[in-house]
């Protein structure tokens, strides 16, 4: 804060989004359930691990979910990994028509509360079905031809295909959209 105000977005122009650690989009406690996990310490993602993380995090660089969303850092503890006590990660019902299927996008973001995560619902549709059965799960980058419109300033980082039927997601209908390099990062490559 510079008297009073801030600049949101110069960082944006400048580095884009960009993960720094963590934000891997797991199943949650269970693949039984809609709930999702945010989890910062994932098994599976060593690449990616803060090797600063301190739990409870008490400075900056100790959480494990850590990003820059729209020229804000955005920093959370794990969400949903051993519990579903975060609704805001809890994917709207399968789609009630027979033969439908939807893409639907977690995202990052900062509100007036502070970091948080969420979910847009895409819509459902045969299309998107048959081209799930056709190719198997989108794993393009945002924004693929079935995602549902983010609101400005956020960040996307998995896609997560539901289908008529379905009362819980594992994580092989989980695709991973994190980016780790940003703008200047993937220009100068």
């Amino acid at each position: 804060m510079v008297n009073g105000s801030r600049d949101q977005g110069l960082w944006y122009a400048m580095f884009g989004n960009l993960v720094v650690y963590g934000c891997k989009v797991n199943e949650g406690a269970s693949a039984t359930d809609l709930y999702l996990a945010l989890d910062g310490q994932d098994a599976g993602d060593t690449a990616h691990l803060n090797p600063d993380i301190v739990t409870p995090a008490l400075r900056h660089e100790e959480y494990p979910n850590i990003a820059l969303v729209y020229g804000e850092v955005f920093e959370a503890e794990n969400v949903n990994k051993a519990d579903t006590a975060n609704d805001s990660l809890l994917l709207e019902p399968a789609p009630a028509t027979a033969g439908f299927g939807r893409y639907d996008l977690v995202y990052l973001y900062l509100g007036q509360a502070g970091p948080a995560v969420a979910i847009c619902t895409g819509t459902a549709s045969a299309a998107v079905k048959t081209q799930f059965d056709a190719t198997g799960l989108d794993t393009a980058a945002y924004k693929s031809t079935y995602d549902p419109t983010l609101p400005h300033g956020t960040f996307p980082i998995a896609r997560v295909y539901v289908q008529t039927g379905d009362t819980g997601i594992a994580n092989a209908r989980i695709a991973d959209l994190r980016d780790f390099k940003g703008r200047l990062a993937a220009r100068l490559l």
